[in-house]
């Protein structure tokens, strides 16, 4: 019965006359493209370099629907760390990709939910403010005399990540436990980005890790002294030591226990990387923080004059000491870094006149 041709004939089989396994040519055809298209689909998922990225990207949105708690801080912890892709990408930062994918994903999952509430979310002064903020970003792109450019389309989504993940924690932090885990997780966050500044200054160099994450482009420049962290420059992070600086200091000076030790720490270091800086600006801003510290929290005039002397001080010292404290303001490159920005003011100034109102478009000052 097995041997018999008449078995098979209802099932477009023939047995193999040479021992092939390969005895199915006509009725399985179909299957067996598809077999095929899918072993290749797998394979090229599997070699192609998009691979984690994409499976990484699919996590960050599953995390962020399930709004898992370890998951959002470690994304807040992640806030200094900047990554620039060499590739020319629509999106080159992996930081505002990745924000995205995290705002996307977390008010997907409350929409879903029922959860999403946004009259609530529109009520502080602070999100109007930004909102208000962001509206005249895309006015001054798509109205302004420079027009709408690759670069001030990037610009406009880095701001509208930075604005989106305000609305994430806004809507996350809903209780004082989870403000304080927030809050914690910041300053620790600081202390490592601080630490690794001061790594750069120690060592000289940017670091091969800072290189990875920052490719070097056409007008890469050796780091002279001053130390950018985990961001692509020095400026940066002089601009976000002194968003977070001013929280550590009231944690030091007003906390108690652990909150005054991790606010003494975060200060700490936080100052020393300012110096790294070799920041003029961020420097200035932060004497003015602490002189602003003195007059809300010094508890008589006694005590506000004893501090306002050590401040003058301290800041005589670094006049007199600034060739030591602050190599990158000495000498003929910072008289030809001076010099560049005149031009660079003169520039502004020239687009200020012929468009007062709207300006170049959001962004589109390097590319003009």
């Amino acid at each position: 019965m097995n041997n018999n041709p008449q078995h098979y004939a209802s099932h477009d089989l023939l047995p193999a006359a040479s021992g092939d396994l390969l005895y199915r040519p006509l009725g399985h055809k179909a299957e067996l493209v598809l077999g095929i298209l899918a072993a290749s689909a797998a394979g090229m998922f599997v070699s192609a370099h998009w691979t984690i990225a994409a499976l990484g990207g699919v996590a960050v949105l599953l995390f962020s629907i399930a709004e898992s708690e370890a998951f959002l801080l470690f994304a807040i912890f992640l806030i200094p760390l900047g990554w620039t892709l060499q590739w020319n990408l629509p999106v080159r930062d992996v930081s505002v990709a990745f924000r995205s994918l995290v705002i996307v994903g977390f008010f997907l999952g409350r929409l879903v939910r029922g959860q999403l509430r946004v009259g609530w979310l529109l009520r502080p002064g602070l999100t109007q403010a930004s909102l208000l903020f962001s509206c005249m970003a895309i006015a001054s792109a798509l109205l302004g005399t420079g027009g709408l450019t690759v670069e001030s389309a990037r610009a406009l989504w880095a701001l509208f990540t930075s604005v989106g993940f305000y609305f994430v924690v806004l809507s996350w932090a809903d209780s004082p436990q989870r403000i304080q885990r927030i809050l914690r997780v910041l300053l620790f966050s600081t202390i490592i980005t601080a630490a690794f500044a001061i790594l750069q200054e120690i060592v000289g160099d940017y670091t091969s890790f800072w290189l990875f994450l920052h490719p070097p482009q056409d007008y890469f420049a050796p780091m002279d002294h001053r130390a950018p962290s985990f961001f692509a420059n020095c400026n940066f992070l002089a601009g976000y030591l002194n968003l977070v600086v001013p929280f550590s200091l009231a944690c030091w000076v007003l906390g108690k226990g652990r909150w005054k030790k991790l606010g003494a720490w975060s200060t700490g270091f936080g100052v020393v990387a300012l110096l790294c800086t070799q920041s003029l600006g961020g420097l200035i801003s932060f004497g003015a923080v602490v002189v602003f510290a003195i007059l809300c929290f010094a508890e008589n005039w006694k005590k506000s004059l004893g501090l306002f002397v050590v401040v003058c001080a301290l800041a005589t010292g670094f006049y007199f000491a600034r060739g030591v404290l602050n190599p990158a303001h000495e000498g003929a490159g910072f008289v030809y870094d001076q010099a560049i920005r005149v031009v660079l003011w003169g520039i502004a100034w020239d687009f200020f006149r012929h468009s007062p109102v709207l300006g170049v478009g959001w962004g589109n000052f390097v590319v003009l």
